[in-house]
């Protein structure tokens, strides 16, 4: 007792005050100690959760860039495939038939001796010893409706199929194929000599078009150019052998007369720079499909053009030598075009051809041809066509009723409605005059009634009717 009461008692007083606290604090240290070690385990295991996680993250960037490798060589297998290869090829065409009725009606013959000029049974002028129906539109000269020659007959006039691979920036290379059957490709001609076989059949086959194309990274403008090889359309005119491609169902005397339908040979072409401007130019062997060429000469082909909003300008040209044999006396067409489309539902063309030879007389020929089309609604339209065609030195090979070649005016007015019941199948109805008249002695040309020189006529009036079926639908 003396000790504690030895001591300062404000002392002890403090001491025993504070002594809780202290208590207190050395829990509060070991509880401190205990979390730090707590949170460095939990440290830890968030690093190596961390470290598991980065793992993680490479393998399946790994497993990403193994997957996008397997499908890039997937996809190039495909472009380069024959899966991929179908894929860019496009695949049109249609089926047509007709019905043309002469109001003249001829009737039938046993062969062709009327033919002007023509000895019986000739295969010159007729194209085949003829005899019913046959060539019974085509005059008597045998130079008009080559396409359309026969009356009061259906006629299976084309099955046509394109197949198109198009040269782009992507496949530069690429190819086309146009392939006709029925009569259309029975009275094509190469060497101005129809294709068909015999009279009274429509299973003719021809290859209209079938060339290589190849898009050259370079051109006029910094646009690139188009060079195609083998058989080609060609510029010169604007009706075509294509039905869907006319707006009548005939063609006009201007095209029967002194426009070819294609060419053999080589061809580039390209736009100019965004100036609406276009080019052609083409070396073949001559006017018609002619292979092997009937000469050493070259036959040159050109096109230039500009296209605007609701306009269009073309001047076409062909030049070179035609007669067998012989590589001089050149013969050309030079062609112009104007096409205007106001709107949607109207347009209308004028077209104009002149034509000459450099053989004895010097011959020459000119045409020219308007048409337009008025859509009444969506389904229903209406074309009309007017033209004209005359010659000098005999150039369109008539004949006057003597069988003696003879220079003409020839004229036609074409009338016809078309009217699509889907979007895929389409009628068309036509009513067409077509009149003549001869320099040299009397002007009957068409046949009427028997087939006499005494009963010709100068003039016929046509109605015919077709119907098409388009694999695509029209408009596409």
């Amino acid at each position: 007792m003396r000790g504690v009461r030895g001591r300062d008692p404000a002392a002890v007083f403090v001491f025993w005050l504070l002594l809780p606290w202290v208590a207190v604090a050395e829990g509060a240290a070991v509880e401190i100690e205990a979390a730090r070690r707590r949170f460095g385990s939990i440290e830890a295991r968030v690093r190596e959760a961390e470290t598991q996680l980065r793992a993680v993250e490479r393998r399946i960037a790994s497993q990403q860039a193994l997957l996008e490798s397997a499908a890039l060589a997937e996809g190039r297998g495909d472009a380069s495939g024959l899966a991929g290869f179908w894929q860019r090829v496009h695949v049109g065409g249609w089926l047509s038939a007709s019905y043309l009725y002469s109001l003249n009606d001829p009737d039938d013959a046993a062969n062709c001796a009327d033919v002007l000029g023509a000895p019986s049974g000739s295969r010159s002028e007729c194209g085949f010893a003829a005899g019913g129906l046959a060539n019974t539109l085509r005059g008597a000269s045998g130079r008009l409706g080559l396409i359309s020659p026969d009356h009061n007959s259906f006629s299976f006039e084309q099955a046509w199929l394109e197949l198109e691979h198009a040269a782009t920036e992507e496949h530069r290379g690429g190819f086309r194929i146009d392939w006709a059957y029925g009569k259309t490709a029975g009275l094509a001609w190469s060497e101005g000599v129809a294709n068909r076989s015999e009279a009274r059949d429509d299973t003719g086959f021809y290859i209209f078009q079938t060339y290589a194309q190849y898009l050259l990274p370079f051109g006029f403008g910094g646009e690139d150019t188009l060079l195609k090889a083998g058989a080609f359309y060609t510029h010169i005119g604007v009706e075509a052998l294509q039905t869907v491609w006319n707006w009548n169902i005939t063609r006009s005397n201007v095209w029967s007369l002194m426009e070819p339908s294609n060419h053999l040979g080589v061809q580039a072409s390209g736009a100019i720079g965004e100036s609406g401007f276009d080019w052609m130019f083409g070396v073949v062997n001559g006017f018609w499909l002619d292979d092997p060429d009937r000469n050493d000469g070259k036959t040159l082909t050109a096109h230039l053009g500009w296209t605007g909003e609701t306009v269009a300008v073309s001047a076409n040209a062909i030049w070179g030598p035609e007669q067998l044999g012989f590589d001089g006396d050149q013969s050309g067409v030079a062609h112009l075009l104007l096409r205007w489309d106001p709107t949607e539902r109207f347009a209308t063309y004028l077209s104009a051809d002149y034509g000459w030879a450099e053989t004895a007389g010097d011959p020459w020929g000119i045409g020219v041809a308007w048409a337009a089309r008025l859509a009444l609604t969506d389904r229903t339209g209406i074309a009309v066509r007017a033209d004209w065609a005359h010659d000098g030195d005999r150039y369109f090979g008539l004949r006057n009723e003597r069988g003696e070649p003879t220079d003409a005016h020839v004229w036609s007015l074409t009338a016809t409605l078309d009217h699509r019941l889907t979007s895929h199948f389409m009628l068309r109805g036509e009513l067409r005059w077509d009149a003549i008249t001869k320099e040299d002695g009397p002007d009957g040309e068409f046949f009427r009634g028997k087939r006499y020189r005494r009963g010709l006529d100068d003039d016929q009036v046509l109605v015919a009717v077709e119907a098409i079926y388009h694999f695509n639908g029209f408009g596409n």
